[in-house]
Parts: C-alpha cells; sequence; structure tokens
C-alpha cells in the first residue's frame, strides 16, 4: 500500500514582469515525480503518519461526498477551550477508526489563543507492531 506524499518545500523561481528570482514556498503539497511520471508516493511508516496527519487535518463539513466526515475545530477547540474534550475525542475517533491503527499511545496537544496556531503530537501503534509518530 502506498500513498500521495505530502511535503514542505522551497524553490527558486524568475519573475517574469522583473527578472529577479523569488523564492516559493510549498507547505503540504503534492510533488511530481519525473524519474516515475506521476506524483511522488510514500510507504510504510510515513504513509501512516501522512496519512493520521491528513485525517487530523480534515474540517468537519469539507468534503463534498460526506459532510458528516471530518473533525468539528470550528463549534470546539476554535469557539472555547470549554470544548476541546469534543474536539478531542474526535480526533482520537477518526484516527482509531484508520484501518492500520492498533491503539493511540499518547496524544498531546496545545491552543495558542494570542497567535491562533494549534499544534499536537501523536504517537500510534501501527499494524506490525511499529509506532509512529504523526504532529501536525
Amino acid at each position: 500500500m502506498s500513498t500521495i506524499a505530502r511535503f514542505n518545500w522551497e524553490n527558486t523561481v524568475t519573475d517574469d514582469a522583473t527578472g529577479k528570482e523569488i523564492v516559493v514556498s510549498h507547505k503540504n503539497d503534492i510533488r511530481w515525480d519525473p524519474v516515475s511520471g506521476g506524483f511522488e508516493m510514500c510507504e510504510g511508516n510515513e504513509e501512516f503518519a501522512q496519512t493520521i496527519e491528513a485525517v487530523v487535518k480534515t474540517v468537519l463539513g469539507e468534503l463534498q461526498t460526506n459532510r458528516d466526515y471530518g473533525i468539528p475545530y470550528f463549534t470546539t477547540i476554535f469557539n472555547d477551550r470549554r470544548h476541546n474534550d469534543i474536539w478531542e475525542s474526535a480526533v482520537r475517533e477518526a484516527v482509531e477508526a484508520l484501518p492500520f491503527v492498533v491503539r493511540i499511545n499518547s496524544f498531546e496537544y496545545e491552543y495558542d489563543e494570542a497567535r491562533l496556531v494549534l499544534t499536537y503530537q501523536m504517537e500510534v501503534t501501527v499494524s506490525g507492531g511499529e509506532v509512529v509518530i504523526a504532529a501536525g
């Protein structure tokens, strides 16, 4: 099994209007693999980590084919701190529903209200017994 890989990278391009070189940042993006002639793929623990991260980033209602799927960010953790437990429960439930997840060993998160930044780290045991770290 493999999945399309996501990467963060930068490249330099020339601005057509000014002729100056500029740095373009790509965050959480997919890359073309010129060797295979397709998207770059990942497998194994990297695939598991990226799949977990994608599930955690899926906002409730964003998928047009299933409006009931996703994490309720805007009615929970982004709305007020009283609903963090609902958000955490939704994240755990979504990750535990993945077919390769055996158990969540640890899950820590922090929402910095001043900077409006949510970060998390999750340690997950996957099928085969390996431990994967997913973070965002």
